[in-house]
Order: structure tokens, then C-alpha cells, then sequence
């Protein structure tokens, strides 16, 4: 792996580094940070799997080894995608054979990286399945279909005003944050003024129920402060 983070500059993810060696879970996690994303490193597929249930939602792409202790990258992937986790995932391996890497595509993987590779080429993967993954917004059973406009809920399409399209957009964007009324109307409604009128509070109560069909999608209001997309992870049923 030839390290240089100056090579080639994109904008900030946070990804997810499971790699069970520590020196290329370090190198990988220095390198990445240098050029400029947020890392969060795992040495293996479970302990990858409990951070994606704490934190759904909130990567961006996930590095994962193949060949790992515990819980290697195909277990790790093949839950995850059972789960619900539709974070853009790329596998890295140091074997080379044609049928792994097709194994790896079908069980949901996005991209496949043999090592040792350049650091640039890696960057540039890192790139490429952003902007894929960036035409779609997934956020637990909700799909958000950026180019086309459409929007999944619980794998059904749901029909909204462009206005309700846009407020949700704004929300899913940052889920688990809480956006004030203020930015919503300036970020929605282009209105750079609170007109003291309550169409936030109408529209968003026009998308829940829209929403009621999903499982893990919930919009919740701060008193005073505003509202937020929240994301839950999704629990089986225990056995009697």
C-alpha cells in the first residue's frame, strides 16, 4: 500500500475501517484522517456489526477485510445486509481470485480492492462509491431517491409534495440532529425570516403520516428547538 494522503482530495466521509492487522488498520486510519475523512477503526466483523447498530446511520462507507478472526468480511456483510445496513461497503483482500471477488459483489458489496494497492486508487474507490451512494439517501427502511425524486418507505413508494420531499430531504441528510425551525424554513422555504406562521409544524406532521408504515423512521420534535429524523435499529422478536 503506497501511502500519500496529499495524492487526491475529496470531500469528508466517515468510514468504518475493519481490518484485523494492526499496522494496516493503522495505516489505513492515519492515512484516511491526514486526507481529511473521520475514521472510526474495528479488528474484526462483530465488533464492525456493534458499531453499525450504536451508530446507524451514521457512516458513510465501510473498509472491510476479508480475511478476519471472530467474523470475517463475508459474515460481517451478509448481516449486515440482512440487518437493514445499507452503508456503501468495500471489501479489501490480498486474494486474487475472479470468484471471491464475484461472491463479494452478489452479497451486497459495492467495490472490491486487492491488496496491496495504491493509495490513490483506494481514494479514488472511496470516491467513486460515494457518489453512487450519494443519488440515494438510506435511512433505515427509507429510500430517497435523490435524481428521480422518489421516495421508498418499507420498500413501498409513497407520494409527496415537492415541499415535503425537500423537508425530508433536509432531515434524512443529518439524521439524529436537530434542525431549528429557522433552518428549515430558510433551507426549504428560502425564507431567511421566521414568518411566525406554524407551516413547518404542518408539513412535518403531513410527512409522519406519510411515514406510518415504516419500522425504524421516526420525526421528533424539541420543544423550543426543533425536529429531527431518527433512525432505529430494528430488534427481532425474542423467543418464548
Amino acid at each position: 500500500m503506497s501511502f500519500n494522503p496529499g495524492a487526491l482530495s475529496f470531500s469528508a466521509v466517515r468510514i468504518l475501517v475493519v481490518e484485523d492487522d494492526l499496522r494496516t488498520r493503522g495505516l489505513l486510519t492515519n492515512g484516511l484522517t491526514e486526507s481529511g475523512h473521520e475514521c472510526v477503526p474495528a479488528s474484526n466483523g462483530r465488533e464492525a456489526l456493534e458499531l453499525l447498530s450504536a451508530k446507524r446511520g451514521h457512516f458513510d462507507l465501510v473498509l472491510l477485510d476479508v480475511m478476519m478472526p471472530v467474523c470475517d468480511g463475508w459474515q460481517a456483510l451478509e448481516e449486515m445486509r440482512a440487518e437493514g445496513h445499507q452503508t456503501p461497503v468495500v471489501m479489501l483482500t490480498a486474494r486474487h481470485e475472479v470468484h471471491e471477488r464475484v461472491q463479494g459483489l452478489k452479497a451486497g458489496a459495492d467495490d472490491y480492492l486487492i491488496k496491496p494497492f495504491a493509495w490513490v486508487e483506494l481514494l479514488a474507490r472511496i470516491e467513486a462509491v460515494g457518489r453512487r451512494a450519494q443519488r440515494v439517501l438510506r435511512r433505515g427502511d427509507l429510500d430517497i431517491d435523490l435524481d428521480e425524486r422518489v421516495v421508498r418507505c418499507a420498500g413501498q413508494r409513497i407520494e409527496l409534495s415537492p415541499r415535503e420531499f425537500a423537508l425530508l430531504t433536509c432531515l434524512a441528510r443529518q439524521p439524529e440532529t436537530v434542525v431549528s425551525r429557522k433552518q428549515l424554513l430558510d433551507q426549504v422555504w428560502g425564507i431567511e425570516f421566521d414568518p411566525g406562521s406554524n407551516v413547518v409544524d404542518v408539513t412535518v406532521s403531513r410527512l409522519r403520516r406519510r411515514l406510518m408504515r415504516s419500522r425504524s423512521i421516526t420525526l421528533d420534535s424539541t420543544a423550543g428547538k426543533g425536529y429531527a429524523l431518527r433512525v432505529k435499529l430494528e430488534t427481532a422478536p425474542e423467543e418464548s
